[in-house]
């Protein structure tokens, strides 16, 4: 964390190094929070921002635990931010925007003018991670959290580090959401954050993700939709695969593996084959079976892993077919495998979607049972 804080105290220096007024004139904006303005109908932004202090002389200013916001409305979004300036203890300096959250009913409106401000603009940067919020993102920025460290940090060290082993959620940072949207025309997925209290304090939660379709929020996925999505799309990198297996609870830890999503046609008909390949190892067995000399209980193993993998697939590809959006990436399979059938589908992708037959098929192998050392009994 003191490092990511000293990197951008670096590049901020750097980037004011040439300017007229000094530092302690501007505030770095970490978080970017948009809602709709219920009295005008325009936008509310909320922008949160570190207390600066002193480190002293030889140290100079410095970025504290403690952050604080400042809100503007507006007709245009650029109106809106324009407004919380005058409310800031200094100018907002915008270039280093960590996180963007997407208040529920400005997705549901559409975000084009979000995408628009912040392309054309160089005040602003394309390097956010962008999440959807039910509900209000201004009652996110302005939570007392649990912890003292400045949320915009715990939340990229979440997306960025936690996320190789966690696959119950999905993170994108801005400029690939773009690129997904305009690759991805039938359904493109964003991060989903929400503010929920557990044992009566304020926790950050991203779980899950978010859908949009023409630059428009058209609904979420929980946590077990988006496990089978990263498998799917080949985003784990070191997940655990859990279940219950006879009188054991097992859970085996996936250290690499592939999946490959191609078109078959057979006859008539179009079918997406799915297949999934991987290798770990057992992180944990409730009881001490003689996993050395039994390779049939090995096997069993191997076998279970994959139909709880292919469960999760399953469940998320019958949601977007029950959806009708093709947020998986089938029609861009498509496209490049077979491009004339692509032409001559894809004004109708959205009625074929749903229709199209999955196979899934898995190959798991468990290459070791992990290191149990020879202790003595305990009583």
């Amino acid at each position: 964390m003191r490092k990511v804080l000293a990197i951008i105290l670096v590049l901020a220096t750097l980037l004011f190094s040439g300017c007229s007024m000094p530092i302690e004139n501007y505030n770095l904006v970490l978080m970017f929070g948009i809602d709709k303005d219920e009295k005008t109908g325009g936008y509310e932004v909320t922008l949160q921002m570190p207390k600066m202090g002193s480190g002293g002389e030889q140290e100079g200013t410095s970025i504290g635990n403690e952050t604080f916001t400042v809100f503007g409305v507006g007709k245009t979004l650029e109106q809106a931010v324009k407004d919380a300036y005058v409310k800031a203890s200094g100018i907002p300096f915008l270039q280093h925007i960590q996180v963007v959250i997407i208040g529920e009913d400005v997705g549901k409106e559409g975000i084009a003018e979000m995408v628009d401000l912040f392309k054309r603009d160089p005040k602003y940067t394309l390097t956010p991670w962008l999440f959807t919020t039910k509900g209000r993102a201004e009652e996110i920025l302005n939570a007392e959290l649990e912890y003292d460290t400045l949320p915009s940090f715990s939340i990229v060290h979440t997306v960025t580090d936690v996320s190789k082993f966690n696959p119950k959620f999905y993170a994108i940072q801005f400029n690939k959401f773009l690129e997904n949207i305009e690759v991805l025309p039938h359904g493109a997925l964003m991060g989903r954050i929400n503010l929920i209290k557990e044992n009566g304090k304020n926790i950050l939660e991203i779980s899950g993700a978010s859908i949009y379709k023409d630059g428009k929020l058209i609904g979420m996925l929980d946590d077990l939709d988006i496990i089978g999505y990263n498998w799917l799309r080949d985003r784990y990198k070191s997940v655990d695969v859990s279940f219950p297996y006879k009188d054991m609870h097992v859970n085996i830890s996936i250290d690499s593996g592939r999946t490959r999503v191609r078109p078959v046609i057979r006859g008539n008909k179009l079918i997406y084959r799915i297949d999934v390949k991987a290798s770990g190892s057992i992180e944990h067995i409730s009881s001490h079976p003689d996993l050395e000399n039994d390779t049939s209980l090995l096997n069993e193993l191997n076998i279970v892993t994959g139909k709880k993998i292919k469960s999760y697939i399953n469940v998320t590809v019958k949601k977007a077919q029950d959806q009708r959006i093709d947020y998986l990436g089938f029609e861009k399979v498509l496209e490049h495998t077979y491009p004339e059938l692509w032409e001559q589908t894809k004004d109708d992708w959205d009625n074929i979607f749903p229709n199209i037959q999955v196979e899934i098929h898995t190959n798991i192998s468990i290459k070791n049972t992990g290191w149990i050392l020879d202790n003595p009994e305990i009583y």
